[in-house]
């Protein structure tokens, strides 16, 4: 079975990425909150986690998220959303 341990860090992972990109590069950004209902724990395949924007705000971004497997047709195995800080990135 896939451990739900690693679909939250499919999950998050999807976040930070898409929050990090949406941010530019004088940003960055980090996680504060990740809520996640599991719905089917597949046994085999190939997991995806798709984040898309809920909120864009300036200090702070949500994006919800889904995750799938292609072995599973019932629909996501899991979704949630993940709220993430927006910050300055350091100068050098």
């Amino acid at each position: 079975r896939c451990a739900f341990g690693a679909i939250a860090v499919a999950a998050e992972s999807a976040a930070s990425t898409a929050a990090g990109i949406a941010a530019g590069t004088a940003n960055r950004a980090f996680g504060v909150e990740l809520n996640l209902s599991y719905h089917h724990a597949p046994s085999d395949g190939t997991v995806t986690a798709r984040a898309t924007a809920a909120a864009l705000d300036a200090d702070a971004h949500v994006w919800s998220i889904e995750v799938t497997c292609d072995t599973y047709d019932a629909g996501p195995i899991a979704t949630g959303r993940c709220l993430l800080s927006i910050v300055p990135a350091p100068t050098a």
